[in-house]
């Protein structure tokens, strides 16, 4: 971001860095400046979801990653997210609806196995959830590499199948 302070992908991964190390304050910091800089571009919406989802502020986190999903035209992680969310807070038929919207999408182009696994994870599905991280460990999807990071995940960590997952990506457990 020193580099290049005009970058919006270098903003957006140093806030979620940030966000990934509990760095609330400061990850909320930078993706305010990324709204400010670009109203228009996802990320930004997408992190701050985030920070306010961990603040259990669901509605506006459910707005930002409305915003977000919309901004992004077809992306599945900001659509995972706003699942994920409606998920947590409570609003499991919606939660259900985005995951099948996902599945029925993944049936025609690819959509990260990963993003569905959240969304079922956040249902505290977890025979589901698990399926869809088999299959993302199968075509090898590349957000398996953040498992032991990714906060949506942390309902998991409990599980022996987790464990063995996590063995079998050989990246090491939290």
């Amino acid at each position: 971001e020193r580099l290049n302070p005009l970058s919006r992908a270098a903003t957006l991964n140093l806030g979620w860095q940030l966000l990934q190390s509990g760095q609330l304050f400061e990850a909320e910091s930078e993706f305010r400046e990324l709204i400010e800089f670009d109203p228009d571009f996802w990320g930004g919406h997408w992190g701050l979801g985030h920070i306010l989802r961990a603040r259990g502020s669901y509605a506006d986190a459910i707005g930002e990653f409305s915003r977000a999903a919309e901004l992004e035209g077809g992306h599945s992680l900001p659509v995972a997210s706003l699942g994920f969310t409606y998920a947590v807070s409570g609003q499991r038929d919606q939660a259900i609806e985005i995951a099948r919207e996902l599945e029925e999408t993944a049936s025609r182009t690819y959509v990260s196995p990963v993003h569905i696994a959240m969304i079922y994870a956040g249902l505290d599905e977890r025979d589901v959830a698990f399926n869809w991280l088999d299959k993302a460990f199968k075509v090898r999807a590349r957000s398996m590499a953040w498992l032991t990071v990714t906060r949506e995940f942390d309902g998991l960590r409990d599980d022996p199948r987790y464990t063995a997952l996590v063995a079998a990506i050989g990246i090491g457990a939290n």
